[in-house]
């Protein structure tokens, strides 16, 4: 058109040399043998692909489905494929997932192989030293990716059950282990793999559950959330220590945290012996000897100075002095010294800068967190005689001031009263918005899928959330 050449290039480039998020780029490496679950940002070897194959076409003019139009491909596509190596090279050199596979062995030269499908041959990754690692105490058994504590009087204190071989070692305690009994149990995060066996455990040994409050809800109604490894157990009476306060158990003082770092809604304990000294932080699934647990994105690893692993890591840095740390899926135990936290600090902070020149948006986390628009719940049941249901649609505000968010729900042949709200929404704050969803007399059973347009400022994002409505005979 008018002797130039126009690509239309969907989402893969925003303005110049930037994208939308990362968290769309999560997928499977089928022949390196990675899970999608494990695959952070995989499709951005594929991305830089097809990046590639535009610019070898030498188009004068881009036109992406959102954003400006581009007028200097040349320069923009370059930028933006150099962008996104120095964040995965950045995430490469503090990644669990290195552990992982070193130990797995299933693939020979797996970290290089890894590094390739993204990374130039002059772009070497400076990997962190691992940390020192050790037996556990004699008190302390791995058992799959549960940790049973035992006590000299010969009862137990029980960290996560989600595997059914565990689940038969502990519900024939006395035959597996120097234990009679189980007598608490504490929670470190929602995922099926730790908490799919604790309803059944709790049967038998009728304990109390102990977690902090930012995992109550998504244990008490799991279907109401949309994240990775959801389990489908729901679990009640749950016992919430406050952040920071401790309990005694026999011989243990064990003290609770909120710890968002394999995933938001996270936990960890630290158990104090105060007859041996013996100290060790379980940090859940959230570091290994290698780094941190951030493989998957939809997990929502933020990024800010109290917020997500920058958080995390300090609180490993006000640990007592000679404690180690545990992670579920590990068993030796380790510890980091004063400069691999450093390291692991400035890594964020090196990547919230790298991602600050990436995204188009005023704070990098709505690049990092696809559930900052949410629908809640996100799956519902209602039964063909009912004439009405109610939902929200929850905003978080990542930005630095106030917002107004327009949410409009599409329900297709729902409606939905008010057609739209707008909220109002203070930084680094949540608000819902509250719709009533018309149901009418004809509706058929089968499942529905409601959608809503989310804006604020100059952004429109179109159909940016969903919800799953399950129409019941």
């Amino acid at each position: 058109m008018d002797n130039k050449d126009i690509a239309f290039v969907g989402d893969l480039i925003y303005g110049d040399g930037k994208i939308l998020d990362i968290y769309s780029l999560q997928d499977e490496i089928p022949e390196l043998d990675v899970w999608a679950y494990h695959g952070y940002a995989a499709r951005m070897a594929d991305l830089i692909k097809s990046l590639k194959k535009i610019a070898a076409m030498d188009p004068d003019i881009l036109i992406p489905s959102r954003g400006p139009v581009i007028t200097n491909p040349s320069v923009a596509i370059p930028k933006l494929i150099h962008r996104l190596q120095l964040l995965y090279k950045n995430y490469l050199a503090i990644n669990s997932y290195k552990w992982y596979r070193q130990n797995w062995g299933k693939i020979k030269d797996f970290q290089k192989k890894l590094e390739a499908r993204v990374l130039p041959s002059d772009m070497p990754v400076d990997y962190m030293l691992m940390a020192e690692t050790s037996k556990n105490p004699s008190w302390l058994i791995p058992v799959e990716n549960s940790k049973l504590i035992t006590s000299e009087d010969g009862t137990g204190f029980l960290i996560d059950c989600g595997y059914k071989n565990a689940f038969d070692q502990f519900m024939h305690i006395e035959d597996n282990f120097s234990c009679s009994g189980i007598q608490g149990i504490f929670i470190s995060h929602y995922h099926d793999d730790h908490t799919d066996y604790i309803n059944k455990i709790r049967v038998k040994y009728d304990c109390p559950t102990y977690i902090t409050k930012e995992l109550k809800d998504i244990l008490n109604d799991p279907g109401a959330y949309h994240m990775p490894a959801m389990t489908s157990e729901v679990i009640t009476d749950l016992t919430v220590i406050p952040e920071g306060e401790s309990i005694n158990w026999k011989e243990f003082k064990l003290t609770f945290y909120y710890f968002p770092g394999q995933t938001i809604c996270h936990d960890a304990i630290l158990v104090e012996n105060n007859k041996t000294g013996e100290k060790v932080f379980m940090t859940g699934d959230s570091f290994s000897p290698t780094g941190i647990d951030d493989y998957c994105l939809q997990n929502i690893n933020l990024l800010g100075d109290s917020l997500g692993y920058l958080y995390c890591i300090n609180v490993l840095k006000d640990l007592p002095e000679n404690c180690w740390l545990t992670n579920q899926h590990i068993k030796p135990a380790f510890r980091f010294t004063k400069e691999q936290l450093s390291i692991m600090s400035e890594n964020l902070i090196e990547r919230r800068n790298l991602l600050r020149d990436l995204f188009p948006w005023d704070n990098i986390n709505y690049g990092i967190d696809d559930q900052w628009a949410r629908f809640y719940p996100y799956s519902q049941d209602i039964k063909q005689d009912q004439r009405s249901a109610t939902f929200s649609v929850v905003i978080y505000n990542h930005s630095s001031k106030e917002q107004d968010f327009t949410i409009h729900p599409d329900a297709g042949e729902l409606t939905c009263t008010p057609e739209k709200l707008t909220a109002h929404v203070k930084p680094g704050q949540e608000e819902k918005a509250s719709f009533r969803l018309n149901i009418p007399e004809n509706i058929t059973a089968g499942n529905r899928v409601i959608t809503a347009d989310v804006s604020f400022g100059s952004k429109k994002l179109h159909k940016w959330c969903e919800s799953i409505i399950k129409i019941k005979p």
